[in-house]
């Protein structure tokens, strides 16, 4: 028994042993390997985690603009859509493969093989880009190769549902992986807090969908029936300065901005200033009337023209009108009634009106490039500027410019400053929300008053921008445009400013069209426009007819 149990304890023993031998090589293989892994081989294997991360790796989400309706809906005007991009990494690429890697890649690619040499050579890069747009064809071929060290990744890319609808508000942003930039319009306006990392917010626009999408088919219809050279146009509220329209043609597609020529991507109802024409002589009015110096009754006797300064100012239609109310000035859109009202009003209170108007000076809207358009000529006081002036020649306003001052008379005499973006929503739940706000107050309640009486006159002795059952305000404008070479070309502007309901204006639309074929006079193509798109307002926010 005692053998029996020498041999068993001795079998045990040496069992016990030869694990503990083959735990200790294994540990010692496990703990080389680790060694290996973290030590050697640390610069490989992190460059290779970092790489695939890059692959990997969205660009950090950009917030949403949208535009609004009327019920308060949002609708999409730039998102985040997930593309494909191709990219290489010659570090994982062995170098019995490399031949086959270089002929696949080179046939699949319009690069030649001696560039293609060059991006492989790069042996220690697991992360090169080599195509940001693939085909869908390009990725399918890729992936169906299964090449070791040429891979598909995923990014972010702004997408613009809408294609040119509000491209000039929105702009667009540059394509590069993981940086994106905006640039021109709310994606320049608001690159930081659209592009933070941490915290991006998604912008809310003033913009109207259905209202941007009508104004901008009403400027297609306007280029094609005048064959004009540019359009534009703002709908605004003039009670508390938000714009809910602002397009201009030609437009651009904001996928495609690479395509589209530089001018496209200038706003042009801020970034560029032109001679507004009659609409003018509504301000002019407006102010003599709040300075106390004219009456709406108050006449004068129109000879057809008016000599100053070695230069003649005849009327439009080179007519005589004999005796005129100021009323009738507005009516018949008279130079020499404009300047005879300028003549009560005085150069010194005249400027000062034109200041208060906001010429001169940014409206301060929530966009870039903004001009201050030019009053120049104003500043030496020479008797025929202010003359040319109060018909709107000789001085260059901006669209918005011209909107802005307007609403002024149709909303009590306070000058709103305008504004596009309604609201930043960040994903914490603040919101911070754009306050509508009195720049200041430059005309009496009644004087405002007695000039929107007047531009309904306009409007009614016009008749062709008469909507049946309602009172309309509004002026035209037929501004010839300055030649380069000094003096005016035989080439014109047309616009026209209107709100309605005139008692009670829920919105005020300007349009512009710049050199039209055949058609001398604004009452021809914008006012027909500003009629539908008022009918067409009027029925969208369920006014009720007012006479």
């Amino acid at each position: 028994m005692s053998m029996l149990r020498f041999f068993y304890h001795f079998k045990e023993s040496w069992r016990l042993y030869f694990v503990e031998i083959l735990f200790f090589i294994a540990s010692a293989f496990l703990i080389n390997h680790l060694y290996g892994v973290s030590i050697e081989k640390h610069t490989y294997y992190s460059a290779k985690a970092a790489s695939q991360y890059n692959a990997q790796k969205e660009s950090e989400p950009r917030g949403i603009i949208s535009f609004v309706t009327r019920d308060h809906s949002l609708i999409p005007a730039a998102v985040n859509e997930k593309i494909p991009f191709v990219y290489i990494a010659p570090a994982e690429i062995k170098e019995g493969d490399r031949d086959k890697v270089l002929k696949t890649v080179a046939s699949l690619f319009t690069l030649s093989s001696d560039a293609w040499i060059e991006k492989l050579d790069d042996s220690k890069s697991h992360f090169n880009i080599i195509e940001l747009n693939p085909t869908p064809e390009l990725v399918k071929k890729i992936k169906d190769f299964k090449l070791r060290g040429v891979y598909i990744g995923e990014r972010l890319k702004r997408s613009y549902p809408n294609k040119e609808l509000g491209a000039s508000i929105l702009g667009f942003v540059t394509d590069e992986y993981n940086t994106p930039s905006g640039q021109y319009g709310i994606e320049e306006m608001e690159q930081k807090q659209l592009g933070d990392s941490d915290r991006p917010a998604n912008v809310v626009l003033t913009l109207d969908y259905n209202i941007q999408q009508k104004g901008e088919q009403a400027l297609d219809d306007l280029m094609k029936e005048w064959k004009a050279e540019s359009a534009t146009l703002i709908v605004e509220d003039p009670k508390t300065g938000a714009i809910l329209a602002m397009a201009q043609k030609p437009g651009f597609d904001p996928n495609n901005y690479g395509e589209a020529p530089l001018r496209s991507f200038l706003n042009q109802n801020i970034s560029s200033s032109y001679e507004p024409g009659s609409v003018f002589k509504a301000l002019t009015y407006a102010g003599a009337l709040d300075a106390g110096r004219i009456t709406p009754e108050t006449t004068y006797f129109d000879t057809g023209s008016l000599s100053m300064s070695g230069y003649t100012i005849r009327n439009w239609d080179k007519k005589s009108h004999g005796t005129q109310t100021m009323v009738g000035v507005l009516e018949n859109s008279l130079n020499t009634g404009a300047a005879f009202i300028e003549k009560q009003l005085g150069p010194d209170l005249f400027l000062k009106y034109v200041k208060d108007f906001g010429f001169g000076t940014k409206t301060g809207i929530d966009l870039p490039g903004e001009m201050v358009g030019n009053v120049n000529n104003l500043r030496g006081f020479g008797e025929l500027h202010f003359a040319t002036a109060s018909f709107g020649q000789g001085i260059a306003v901006t669209p918005l410019q011209l909107i802005t001052a307007m609403s002024t008379i149709a909303n009590k005499g306070k000058l709103m400053k305008p504004f596009i973006v309604d609201r930043l929503e960040y994903g914490d739940g603040v919101v911070e929300v754009t306050q509508p706000k009195v720049t200041r107050t430059i005309l009496g309640e009644e004087t405002a008053k007695k000039t929107v009486d007047a531009l309904v006159s306009v409007v009614d002795h016009g008749k062709i921008g008469v909507v049946p059952g309602y009172r309309v305000g509004g002026k035209t404008g037929t501004a010839q445009i300055p030649s380069s070479r000094g003096g005016y070309e035989e080439a014109y502007i047309h616009s026209f400013v209107g709100f309605a309901p005139a008692d009670d204006p829920k919105f005020i639309i300007l349009i512009k069209l710049v050199r039209p074929v055949g058609a001398p006079l604004s009452g021809m193509t914008v006012v027909p426009a500003f009629r539908e798109l008022t009918k067409f307002l009027l029925d969208y926010y369920s006014i009720q007819p007012t006479r």
